[in-house]
Order: C-alpha cells, then structure tokens, then sequence
C-alpha cells in the first residue's frame, strides 16, 4: 500500500508537534515584599499538577512545568495576602521567570485574602519601584528585565540611564553634579576600593551588564549605610544562582572618525601588551641606579657606563593604523540540583576591549602685551589602551542557607604617546617632543559571604568577609626633547 508523501510528512509533523509540546521546563521564582524583602518559607503551588515547594533563603523557588500548558500558581506566606497568578506557561528559549510581590495583610484574624492576577513575568522593575517607596532614602535604580532590552554591555553604560546620574569617560560616575571623589560603590553589600590609586573612584565598565540583577543609587545617607558618600552610593546586586544555564557571546566595535585608520604613532609594544601586561621588556637593567640621586651622583665614567646598559631603539618611533574599538564579552552560567536537596550556581563572565585613539590640542601660551604669540605648541596624543575584566561567582543554597563566594579581577594597560611641535620665540628654537607614559592597574576584590535564616520568626544572619587588591605600577616613562634654530631646516638635535 502507497502512502503519500504529505500524508507521511503531515504525520511526521504531528509526531514532532507533539514531542515538542511534551517538552518540560523550569519555571523560575522570586518571592518578595514590597519593602524588597524576601520572603524564606513562602509556600508555592502549583494547582493543576499539585507540585508544592517552600522558597529558600533567598526566596527563590524553581518548578519543572510541562510546556505547551496553563498553569495557576498560588502562593502563600504566614502574615501576608495569598497571591494567585493565573495564566502561566513555560517555553523554550524565554526567560520563565516570575516575581512575586507580596502585599502584607491588614486583617488581624487568620482568614484570608487571596489576590488574583494574570502572569507577569518582567515584575522586577515593579519590585524595584515598590522598593523605592518605601525607602526611607531618596534613590534611583534599574533592574535586570530593564537592562535586558538596552544595548548596553557594561555597568558603565548602564548608569547613564539612571536619573541624576552622568558618567566620565564611560566609566566613572557623576551623581547630581558632584564628581567621583564625593560618589561610593558598593558590590554585594560590600564597600568597593577605589580602582584608581591617585584618585577616589571606581570604573565601572568592569562589570559586564547581563550579570546585574539591580543598581541602586542611594541618595540620601540612612543609618545601615557608610556615610562616605555626599553625592550617591552606587549599590551594584550581581546574580548569584542563574535562572537557567545559559553560555553568552558578545562582540561590539565602536568608530572615532578622529582616529580610526589613521596613522597611529607609538613605541615598540612588548608582546604582552595586547593582554593588558607590559612585560619585562621595559624593564630597567639590574645594574642601572634604582634613584635619580644614585644616577647623578656617580662619576661621568659612571654615568657613562649605565648609560650603555639601557636597551638601543628605545626611542625609536612605528607607525601603524588605528583599528577601531574592539570589546567580546563571554558569561557562562550554570545551576546545578546536587543529591542533598540543594542547589549550586555559577557565573563565570570574562570581558575584553581594545582601542586606540588620537587627541589633537592646540596651546598658544605666553602672549606678549599686544596679544603676540611668544610660544606655540601643538600637542597629538596617541593612547593604546587594554581592559581585560574577570567575573567569577560561586553559590551554594541548601533550605534556609546559602554561602556565596564572588570574585572580580580587573587589568587594565595605558600607553600615551605624545608628539609636540611648536615654536618658543623668546629661545628662538622650533621644538620636536616626544614622550611615551605607560602605566599598568590590576584591581582584585574577593568576598566571601552568607546569609542564614534563623527559625521561623524571620531572623536572619548575614556575614561578608572581602579583601581587596589595588595596584598602579608605570613600568617605563620616555621623554626627549629636540630643538633647532628658529625658522631653519636644519636637523634637530
């Protein structure tokens, strides 16, 4: 017997429709209050399979769902309106995550209330606003459904959303007018140091933005936070146990037409340069006088001596063309059921950008009394810059407890090279300057925390131990200057 062909392949379609449907996914929760609170123990259930499971320390509960179907979750907690959420379904390649707001009851006896609501599942933002209102403080936040739907691809960038917010140089944060200095960050309720050695600041275009869960910026000063802060205090919530396991890929470019493919001038690079480490290339010999006294000091045999040691062609100037901005971004996570009923997570997110970009500036300076020019320089910055960010988070839950170990990594490369030209009429000379100033910053922040309910009555324990690195080294700091005689085309010496 002959069967069609779009007979067989109409039921090769149901068979595969079927299957598909047949498909089970996990539907993520976070149980809450409107004081952003979460509630540990809250009771979930699921009506048509009769699933039922008890949030955990952190309020989140995970549920594995048929998809292709309605489900209506209920979900209670002593104290507060039963909430019930209608409508919910579970699909491949969505975020099946739902958060749950609970509204505290006002009745003093023990009959209930029940809310009723379609699914929502972006109420991050929703929780995030509730929290506002009830903060004693004045602040201004994001969340992580918010952040989703932008472009943007680090914190930096994400804090230029923010209202009262500005950021410096893609990185640093200006809150209501007032610099960095008068501005504290904070990463998972621990104070970050200063990425900056000559400066109180912090750059935030480390952290990758599909690892933030919120920003808050406090604005005014309230009693459990440090009072070092006049303008804002920027707290940053990383995620702990991702939803799903998920692996991100991230590649942007970004043009200058000041600099991009034009000459781009510069020292020799060691061949570490690219990863943010300038090597032992530009290191001085081990002989050489470890202070400027030492040096003087000596004899002009001496002198001459340790002269001879440095390497030939230091100064010697490449030319290359300026590439456009580059920056990749990989995050894996994954979330993990262990034998014991409890649940491990990890988010592991490295960050890399390279640029090179130009700077002209013109500077008249010294004029005479009728307005004559007495100097005139014309200054050209070449800067190659490297920023290399590593994020690791480690947690694990089990019932009411849970222990976080976090990790941030940061190395970032500067070189600037500058070319001067000009005139000083009162040396009658034509000026040719060079100068080359690298500098090299590794920042590190490490912290171990937990967070433990203790019984029923809604006592909690929480502890953080940190420890932080922060170090600016400039390996090699090149400067020579040439003159001729004024108005000539003789070499300069």
């Amino acid at each position: 017997m002959f069967i069609q062909p779009r007979i067989l392949f109409s039921v090769l379609a149901v068979f595969i429709l079927a299957a598909g449907n047949a498909q089970s996914y996990q539907l993520n929760g976070k149980v809450q209050n409107s004081r952003n609170e979460v509630l540990a123990g809250a009771t979930i259930l699921v009506k048509e399979t009769g699933k039922q499971v008890v949030a955990d320390v952190e309020g989140r509960f995970y549920i594995l769902l048929e998809s292709g179907k309605k489900y209506t979750v209920t979900i209670s907690n002593a104290g507060y309106e039963t909430r019930v959420v209608a409508d919910v379904d579970v699909r491949e390649n969505q975020d099946n995550t739902l958060v749950i707001i609970m509204v505290e009851s006002s009745r003093s006896s023990l009959e209930g209330v029940t809310i009723k609501a379609t699914s929502r599942r972006h109420e991050n933002t929703s929780a995030l606003l509730a929290f506002q209102r009830s903060n004693t403080a004045l602040s201004s936040g994001l969340a992580a459904d918010f952040i989703r739907r932008t472009p943007d691809r680090n914190t930096g960038e994400v804090l230029k959303r923010v209202s009262g917010a500005s950021i410096q140089d893609n990185k640093f944060v200006i809150v209501r007018g007032l610099s960095d200095r008068y501005n504290s960050a904070m990463i998972n309720n621990a104070q970050l140091p200063s990425s900056e050695p000559d400066k109180k600041a912090f750059s935030f275009d480390i952290i990758p933005s599909s690892l933030v869960d919120n920003i808050i910026i406090n604005k005014t000063a309230t009693p459990e936070l440090p009072g070092e802060f006049a303008g804002g205090l920027i707290q940053i919530n990383t995620k702990d146990v991702p939803a799903r396991n998920m692996l991100s890929i991230g590649m942007s470019t970004g043009f200058n037409m000041q600099s991009v493919f034009r000459n781009f001038t510069g020292n020799e690079r060691s061949g570490s340069d690219w990863l943010g480490f300038s090597g032992g290339s530009r290191s001085l010999p081990e002989t050489f006088p470890g202070t400027r006294q030492e040096f003087t000091g000596g004899t002009m045999e001496q002198k001459l001596a340790w002269t001879a040691l440095l390497k030939s062609g230091v100064y010697r100037e490449k030319n290359t063309t300026a590439a456009p901005t580059q920056t990749y971004n990989i995050t894996w996570g994954n979330t993990a059921e262990l034998k014991n009923g409890g649940r491990l997570g990890t988010i592991l997110s490295v960050q890399y950008r390279n640029s090179m970009l130009k700077y002209a500036v013109e500077r008249r300076l010294n004029q005479s009394s009728d307005g004559e020019n007495i100097v005139q320089l014309h200054d050209q910055q070449n800067r190659y810059s490297v920023n290399v960010g590593v994020l690791a988070n480690i947690t694990y839950i089990m019932g009411r407890h849970k222990i976080s170990f976090k990790n941030l990594f940061n190395q970032l490369l500067e070189d600037n090279y500058y070319l001067r030209n000009g005139w000083n009429k009162d040396r009658i000379q034509d000026i040719s300057f060079r100068s080359s100033v690298l500098s090299q910053r590794t920042l590190y922040s490490g912290q171990l925390e937990g967070n433990h309910q203790m019984g029923s009555g809604g006592s909690r324990l929480t502890w953080n131990g940190n420890f932080s690195y922060n170090r600016k080294s400039q390996p090699d700091l090149r400067t020579v200057s040439y003159n001729r005689t004024m108005g000539t085309a003789s070499e300069f010496e």
